[in-house]
């Protein structure tokens, strides 16, 4: 059984603790990028030509547009 992390003197968990309680996981990001490439290719959503930053991956991650809401 994993033990539990120690938190701040206020009780409350550090950032890093934080985002590692809601980092997906390997098999749900895989999910993610099956269902946003099945999406791409029924081409409900499209590129936005736009990115973002992504702190979590250390690249610029794309920013999808919905073809279905105009």
């Amino acid at each position: 059984m994993p033990r539990k992390p120690k938190l701040k003197e206020n009780g409350m968990a550090t950032r890093s603790q934080t985002e590692a309680l809601f980092r997906p996981s390997d098999e749900m990001v895989e999910a993610l990028d099956q269902v946003f490439e099945e999406a791409v290719r029924k081409e409900i959503i499209v590129d936005s030509g736009k990115r973002k930053w992504s702190e979590r991956t250390g690249r610029y991650e794309i920013i999808w547009k919905s073809k279905l809401v105009q």
